[in-house]
């Protein structure tokens, strides 16, 4: 494993992908980059992991800087991936269940290509938790975040303090295309003080990570799980009133919330928020479906009839394509976190691909500038495409919304009744 801290091939692929991205996600919020570490210092991110692949793939687009990712060995099993994702900065870590002769040994290998390249100025990046999972709370972290510290500082002065940098990232919709994104880059901090000691290693490894436990989950939406329902559906009212403007707002709020209500929330709103949950689902029914189903959007008509036309050709193109991809994700992916991944890969991968394939054809028949310029209308008709989607979704979200409150009565009052109470919360925490 080469020891270098640049990926010709990630500098390649930075631009289209963070382009994909970008066109993927309909909100984007990015905060707390101004206090990334300036230059090379050497620095570890440590991120909460929701949704598989693509959590990796957003802290690369908004990084300042290229980031090399400890990832789990088992990306590394096919021979050509194998080839593609080393060169993407990445390194394997391997765990028991990978049942792989040596595994010690291979760990000390790859944690000491890490720290190689923390010399050599790069960032690199890990998820302590040491797996994914859709929910929004932080799961117990691993150890391996502390002994990668420990090694770094006993193999280099220069890593003698190394920085942690949190990053919280959050979705609104795992899934979904056109979804919003969060990414919270939090403020640096060293473990120093708790993880070189007299003390014995697994006390010092079960302290640094309770401090890089605090940091993480300050810098993320971290709810409690005893309180996961109401903290959800106080979060969709935050963010419907809000949006992702204030962001920061958002999440202080949630934290005050989640202290405030440990110790004195009745235990029926619980219950009501878990058998509104479950009603909700029942119906195939997001919480913001019924708070958009009474949000008053006149526009939404006007608009519809103003884009699409415009909108048309891009929809002719794009829309049997993105059938396919649908498709081929249906049969390929089980693991629903990996959905709005392989979403986005497949988009970035086919789109093109079949833009240039049409190029190359309308070119036998038609000068090329005049194809040039279809293909440019083509483009700013799917730009406008993208916003009818989105108005569409609102529109489709809104029925929804009304659709739940009319076929089932009952739950719309619970609904209701926990709303008062998250109200109540939001006003006196």
């Amino acid at each position: 494993m080469k020891k270098r801290a640049f990926s010709p091939l990630y500098a390649f692929l930075y631009t289209p992908v963070a382009l994909s991205a970008r066109l993927f996600f309909r909100y984007w919020n990015v905060t707390g980059k101004e206090d990334f570490p300036k230059g090379k210092k050497p620095v570890i991110i440590v991120s909460n992991h929701q949704n598989a692949l693509m959590d990796p793939l957003l802290a690369c687009v908004v990084s300042p800087r290229q980031l090399h990712f400890l990832t789990r060995a088992d990306v590394f099993k096919n021979k050509i991936f194998r080839k593609v994702v080393f060169a993407m900065n990445m390194l394997p870590v391997y765990r028991q269940h990978d049942k792989v002769d040596d595994m010690g040994g291979k760990n000390q290998k790859t944690f000491e290509t890490a720290v190689a390249r923390l010399e050599n100025g790069a960032v690199v990046g890990i998820y302590p938790e040491g797996n994914h999972g859709n929910q929004k709370h932080l799961r117990p972290l691993k150890k391996g975040l502390a002994r990668l510290i420990e090694i770094a500082a006993n193999e280099s002065d220069q890593l003698q303090e190394v920085q942690l940098v949190p990053v919280g990232i959050d979705y609104s919709e795992y899934d979904d295309a056109r979804a919003g994104i969060s990414v919270n880059f939090g403020k640096p901090f060293t473990v120093n003080h708790v993880l070189f000691t007299d003390e014995d290693p697994p006390v010092r490894y079960r302290k640094t990570m309770e401090v890089v436990k605090a940091h993480l989950s300050a810098s993320m939406i971290d709810h409690s799980k005893e309180h996961y329902e109401v903290l959800r559906a106080a979060e969709h009212t935050l963010i419907f009133e809000k949006g992702y403007k204030n962001w920061n707002g958002t999440l202080a709020k949630l934290h005050e919330i989640k202290k405030s209500i440990s110790s004195n929330l009745d235990p029926s709103v619980d219950e009501l928020a878990k058998t509104t949950q479950q009603e909700l689902d029942n119906h195939g029914t997001r919480f913001v479906d019924v708070l958009r189903a009474h949000h008053n959007k006149a526009t939404y008509a006007f608009l519809l009839i103003l884009l699409f036309p415009l909108s048309l050709p891009a929809f002719i193109f794009h829309y049997p394509l993105w059938l396919i991809i649908k498709r081929m994700i249906k049969k390929m992916v089980k693991d629903p976190v990996f959905v709005s991944t392989f979403k986005l890969v497949l988009s970035f991968a086919l789109y093109p691909l079949a833009w240039l394939i049409s190029v190359g054809v309308t070119s036998i028949f038609f000068d090329i500038k005049y194809v040039l310029i279809g293909l440019l209308g083509l483009l700013l008709s799917g730009i406008i495409a993208l916003k009818v989607i989105d108005i569409w979704s609102d529109v489709q979200s809104k029925r929804n919304g009304k659709k739940f409150i009319n076929s089932a009565p009952k739950a719309y009052e619970g609904f209701v009744k926990l709303l008062g109470e998250v109200q109540k919360i939001l006003t006196t925490s």
